[in-house]
């Protein structure tokens, strides 16, 4: 059966390959860009899409305006945030006081799943370098340490795997998972890297498939199909509780 998916970061990498999968299997699948500029690129190679929506996902007013957009396409049957930067020389701060990896790897994706219709199935791209992500909301913006950028790519991850879990709980009627892609040759990932390329964007199209009952599953942290543990802050409830009360103080 046809569904209806919003993929974020869908211009290049994994959030692309997945959404071209989708698109093979016959969704209608609308794809996310940073700006004009690259929307033009990837409305040139990526056939068969439904539409592209455009915002800056570390521009609160823009992640803001994405969500009004979403709202007004109506409901989606899955939502997978891709969209995610890893290491970035300095913290870039925008006018919420967020680094810009906090921002687009964990704020954008709570902002946009706050505010729009809540789709059957929710999908967040997290890392296995979220085991090494420390839980600690007095310094997530680097207010008291010097900034480090790999400390914060894994911080976020981490943070973003608690989210998927919270929104399991929340969103009952809705399937809600964690993906590890693995590390694989994208542009984020490098030349060096050693996982399966394929096996770094199946997941999240498994996951947003009503064909294999299998999927049928929710509170998960997924590498390659498999169902494995996480970092064991994702489990915590109080500290999880404690992220969404942080997070719900960012006003835009």
């Amino acid at each position: 059966m046809k569904k209806r998916i919003f993929v974020t970061g869908s211009t290049t990498g994994l959030g692309n390959l997945a959404a071209k999968a989708l698109i093979e299997q016959g969704h209608d699948v609308f794809l996310h860009a940073r700006n004009e500029k690259r929307a033009q690129e990837v409305s040139e190679n990526t056939h068969g899409h439904k539409d592209i929506l455009i915002g800056d996902l570390s521009k609160p007013n823009e992640i803001q305006k994405l969500a009004k957009n979403l709202r007004e396409l109506g409901q989606m049957d899955s939502v997978i945030h891709n969209a995610g930067i890893s290491y970035i020389d300095t913290p870039e701060y925008n006018e919420l006081q967020m680094t810009k990896t906090f921002c687009v790897n964990v704020f954008a994706p709570y902002y946009l799943t706050r505010n729009i219709q809540i789709p059957k199935r929710l999908v967040y791209l997290s890392s296995d370098l979220h085991y090494q992500g420390h839980f600690d909301l007095s310094n997530l913006q680097f207010e008291k340490k010097l900034w480090n950028s790999g400390q914060a790519y894994n911080d976020s991850k981490l943070l973003l795997t608690m989210l998927a879990k919270s929104f399991s709980f929340e969103f009952k009627e809705s399937f809600v998972n964690a993906v590890d892609p693995g590390w694989v040759p994208t542009r984020m990932g490098g030349k060096s890297a050693t996982d399966d390329l394929k096996k770094g964007f199946e997941t999240q199209v498994w996951l947003c498939s009503d064909k294999d009952l299998s999927c049928r599953i929710t509170g998960k942290y997924f590498f390659h199909k498999c169902d494995i543990a996480p970092h064991e802050a994702v489990n915590d409830i109080e500290k999880r509780k404690m992220l969404l009360d942080y997070l719900s103080e960012f006003k835009i």
